[in-house]
């Protein structure tokens, strides 16, 4: 995985869900690649949380 992110340059990398963050994020972090960390559009949150999530993730698609 290291190497094609690497490759990839990304300038940031967005986990869709806690479990995959915990899989993943500590090669990211290794590999000095800022990652934000999400909540699954599925998951068990009241309606502001998930209002809150959603505006998030527009910020982070539109700039």
């Amino acid at each position: 995985m290291g190497s094609v992110v690497r490759e990839a340059r990304p300038d940031q990398i967005v986990f869709i869900g806690r479990g995959v963050a915990r899989y993943l994020g500590n090669r990211l972090q290794d590999l000095g690649i800022p990652f934000t960390v999400l909540p699954q559009p599925n998951a068990r949150l009241r309606a502001e949380k998930h209002l809150e999530t959603f505006r998030r993730y527009d910020d982070l698609v539109n700039g």
